[in-house]
């Protein structure tokens, strides 16, 4: 029950509510049911999903359409799916490597360091 600033006595119209209130809904936020089927479907916790644990409790044919699945969110080929492939997260290209200087002759007035 809410109280009235600086009383004891509760508000017009407020309940007392048996026990703490647990919410039972997904955390909110962008991607949280993608982030709780990965949790889900990475059963070692390694961070990363293989075939077998995305395959895993179907049989026939569900196995089948399963591994293709599978093999088209596999981007990179590796058999294993990051959390950004099952996502379908497309990752920016990485930045060019940089172009080495060329060495520097020593220069007298610079002194050695």
């Amino acid at each position: 029950m809410m109280a009235r600033p600086g009383t004891t006595k509760p508000l017009p119209g407020t309940v007392k509510l048996p026990g703490p209130i647990i919410h039972h809904c997904p955390p909110l936020g962008p991607l949280a049911a993608e982030k709780a089927a990965f949790k889900k479907l990475d059963r070692n916790g390694d961070g990363v999903i293989t075939c077998d644990e995305y395959t895993a409790g179907k049989q026939g044919i569900a196995k089948l359409l399963a591994h293709a699945q599978f093999n088209a969110l596999d981007k990179n080929k590796d058999h294993k799916l990051t959390f950004f492939e099952f996502a379908g997260i497309k990752l920016p290209p990485f930045p060019p490597l940089p172009i080495p200087f060329p060495k520097l002759p020593k220069l007298p007035f610079l002194g050695s360091r």
